[in-house]
């Protein structure tokens, strides 16, 4: 009896598992983005948009659902009777008490001379992609002839109401306001406020990026307060909170001024003990070559909204490091998940990984996941850049995450240049299977051709084998300073794939649906050309 219980739970744990996913999808269009995902037992959920790259980019509205193994369930669309609905890259969809969805979207009314007037649309869905109803929502600034918006963040209240935050900005005169405005459950617009700039000073931005209920009776907004300057050396970009009542009116408002640069304050979270959570990127101004450059963060400010502690992540590189979400597991571990780049001025290399990091409450990095396709080696040295927006927990205990793949040499991604990019992990993180027991063993090190002792052997660092449209390599490296190469050959000697190994806990994906099915020959040396590692691998189509 007992064996044939753990039998039952062995198959039932099996049955509970999802495989990983690492796939790119259009939508009909040039280019395609997804922003936000959503999980549950049956189907992954995801929000994005479709656009045309020429000329004026017409865009609409998208919502998937995915099936556990990629495959789309349903692929619903959407515009606005005759006119575009944008949909951001930025989590921006929210499961409602009911069990249906909402979103903001915005609508383009006019286009003339590269000037646009933009107003904010609410749209409630159905699971099935159905749309309940769309409130169109016009009156967000005193002069609305030239008006920018971006993504609005909100919550919804115990009485189906919602709570909404959003920066909108006027480009004729660059002044930014964040706008703080309730909806009735119907998506009609209850009152408003507004939080801005000072003018005197040149902060004339205030701009909101993420919104929380704090307790019962206080909402608190997290945003950047910025003085766009003349000169690079005279940009200023300071973290701001704002606290208000649940109607709107101002409690207080903090800024940290000793985050000269620190763009956004995504994924705003409130931890048990009274404190939050935030993310984005911090900077630097570099007077060598007049330049800004910025390393992702996370920052915990305790119950006083003083700054416990801050760690950053990755080398100081260009302007789109960013972390953009963070998700609470429990109460003392989180994940969040963004994206560098990953440069190597020396090969003239350059492209830019998706990041998922796990840390806890004390700060402490847990595990950290970095994810970028390789380019052909006909392609070479052309990355992708790969951008993650959004991270879901799946009911296997693992990841689903949702953003966008781009590049402009076709070569690296087969079909348009711009693409979804959905991916599934483990709860490590893992595309590759058990790639967290190397994640203190330098992989590139152990020579599988040779026997080695049972716990040094990385029989799954290659995944899957056999393989038929994409092969994984996870790669650890414990001298990053020294750069490595891999190489793939097929049984004829022929190189099909190469490409630099310049980073270390990432996993690089190779794109194997044009090889030929038969065995071939991964390799990774050193520069020198001492060979480190040497696998046979698979390939049947």
């Amino acid at each position: 009896m007992k064996l044939v219980t753990l039998f039952i739970l062995f198959f039932s744990f099996n049955l509970l598992a999802q495989p990983p996913i690492n796939e790119r999808y259009t939508i009909g269009y040039d280019a395609t983005i997804f922003g936000s995902v959503m999980a549950n037992d049956s189907c992954y959920y995801v929000l994005g948009k479709g656009s045309n790259q020429s000329g004026h980019q017409f865009q609409e509205g998208a919502w998937l659902r995915y099936n556990f193994d990629g495959s789309i369930h349903s692929q619903t669309m959407y515009t606005y009777d005759t006119l575009e609905l944008i949909l951001w890259e930025s989590p921006n969809l929210i499961q409602t008490l009911d069990g249906n969805f909402a979103t903001f979207g915005a609508c383009n009314t006019n286009y003339t001379g590269g000037s646009y007037k933009m107003n904010f649309l609410f749209l409630k869905l159905k699971p099935n992609g159905d749309t309940l109803f769309t409130s169109y929502l016009n009156q967000f600034y005193d002069d609305d002839n030239n008006i920018s918006l971006t993504a609005s963040i909100f919550f919804q209240n115990q009485d189906s109401t919602y709570t909404c935050s959003a920066y909108v900005y006027d480009q004729v005169t660059s002044i930014g306001k964040t706008v703080l405005f309730k909806l009735s459950k119907q998506g009609n617009l209850v009152w408003r406020k507004y939080f801005t700039g000072i003018a005197a000073n040149n902060y004339i931005r205030y701009r909101s990026t993420s919104l929380i209920k704090y307790n019962i009776n206080q909402i608190l907004i997290g945003g950047s307060f910025i003085d766009l300057g003349i000169d690079n050396e005279d940009f200023r970009s300071h973290t701001k909170l704002t606290m208000t009542d649940t109607l709107g009116n101002l409690l207080w408002e903090r800024t940290y001024w000793e985050d000269s640069i620190n763009w956004y304050c995504n994924g705003l979270t409130k931890t048990a003990d009274g404190g939050v959570l935030y993310c984005g990127k911090d900077g630097e101004y570099w007077d060598s070559d007049n330049s800004l450059n910025y390393k992702m963060h996370i920052t915990k400010l305790d119950a006083n909204f003083d700054v416990e502690w801050r760690f950053k992540m990755s080398d100081f590189k260009g302007e789109l490091n960013n972390l953009e979400n963070i998700l609470a597991i429990n109460d003392s571990v989180f994940v969040a998940v963004g994206n560098s780049s990953n440069d190597d001025l020396e090969n003239l290399e350059n492209g830019r990984y998706g990041w998922l990091v796990k840390f806890n409450i004390k700060g402490e990095v847990i595990w950290s996941r970095k994810y970028i396709k390789v380019p052909h080696v006909t392609n070479i040295p052309t990355y992708a850049q790969h951008y993650l927006y959004d991270v879901a927990i799946t009911k296997d205990s693992g990841f689903v995450m949702v953003g966008q793949s781009r590049s402009y040499a076709s070569d690296n991604i087969p079909g348009p240049p711009q693409q979804g990019w959905l991916v599934k992990v483990d709860k490590h993180g893992c595309l590759v299977p058990n790639c967290q027991q190397y994640d203190n063993v330098d992989t590139t090190t152990i020579d599988t051709t040779v026997v080695q002792p049972p716990e040094l052997v990385p029989e799954n660092v290659l995944y899957p084998n056999p393989a038929s449209s994409s092969l994984y390599y996870y790669h650890t490296q414990t001298d990053t300073t020294q750069q490595q190469i891999a190489y793939m050959y097929n049984i004829q000697g022929e190189l099909v794939q190469q490409f630099n190994l310049t980073d270390t806990n990432i996993t690089y994906i190779i794109d194997i649906t044009n090889f030929a099915s038969g065995l071939y020959v991964f390799k990774v040396s050193e520069k020198n050309g001492n060979v480190l590692r040497t696998e046979k691998i698979i390939i049947q189509h």
